[in-house]
């Protein structure tokens, strides 16, 4: 039986052409694909990280203090990777 453990998004060079979609599918992919480890039990330092991208959300006006409020209650809450996952999905992975 194989296992699908890694894909590669790969688009053709293009002079003077930029691919600005192209983060976007590499998250999308990896969210879908990092979808068999929704189940996997969280740690606390992994709650830690989601707050602290919260945290820097709220610092450049990506999110309201009630907004940040109840995803950090809910990423302290989180018992899988799959209840955290959706917390940041809205916000550029840079915040990482």
């Amino acid at each position: 039986m194989a296992v699908l453990t890694r894909v590669r998004l790969v688009l053709p060079a293009m002079p003077g052409h930029a691919w600005p979609a192209a983060e976007r599918v590499r998250g999308r992919l990896g969210s879908i694909l990092g979808g068999m480890d929704r189940e996997i039990r969280v740690s606390d330092a992994e709650r830690e990280d989601v707050v602290g991208r919260l945290r820097r959300a709220v610092s450049e006006g990506r999110l309201s203090v009630t907004e940040f409020d109840e995803r950090a209650a809910a990423a302290y809450q989180a018992k899988t990777r799959g209840e955290l996952e959706p917390l940041t999905l809205d916000l550029p992975r840079n915040l990482w």
